[in-house]
């Protein structure tokens, strides 16, 4: 699990939501953040300062590994986009925005360690979930389901890329 996922299973669990009523509305809006948001901020920032060090030596989590990273590089959708179409080569911008080599720990570390992070460019705070979301929109492929095996392997792919650097999040994005 992600640590959005890890927060919806406690409240299905432990709370008693119902899985409908706990992803009703897991990403804000322009006049309010959703409950997921403000959860994965304060959740996140008590690591900030830990080196990042998603596990790997289960079998699970290499399952995972493996599958964010199949993931990364499959390409589909009506534009034939992957992650790495954005995201897989050196010196890539979006309207002046550096696109960094995600499938490279020296790019992937600083991106990972200030997720979840405050949008500058919308005024919002969004969580890793609501990014990869994003960018499955705009690659204009369906949107994965909140806290699917996909974007839990995505993230654990991205992470485990990324692992060793200390966290220093939540953090503030263009």
């Amino acid at each position: 699990m992600d640590l959005e996922a890890r927060l919806l299973h406690c409240m299905i669990t432990l709370q008693g939501r119902s899985l409908d009523a706990a992803t009703k509305r897991v990403f804000g809006n322009d006049n309010l953040p959703s409950e997921m948001e403000y959860l994965s901020a304060y959740i996140a920032a008590q690591s900030r300062g830990a080196k990042m060090a998603p596990g790997s030596a289960h079998p699970k989590e290499k399952a995972s590994f493996e599958l964010g990273k199949a993931l990364f590089f499959h390409r589909a959708g009506a534009w034939d986009f992957s992650c790495a179409s954005c995201h897989g080569e050196a010196d890539k911008r979006i309207r002046m925005q550096d696109l960094p080599v995600l499938s490279e720990p020296k790019f992937a570390r600083p991106v990972m360690a200030t997720w979840p992070a405050y949008r500058v460019s919308n005024s919002q705070f969004k969580t890793m979930q609501w990014r990869i979301n994003d960018c499955y929109r705009q690659m204009r492929m369906p949107e994965p389901t909140f806290a699917s095996d996909a974007t839990i392997a995505m993230n654990m792919f991205l992470a485990t890329t990324g692992k060793g650097e200390p966290y220093r999040g939540p953090g503030t994005k263009r």
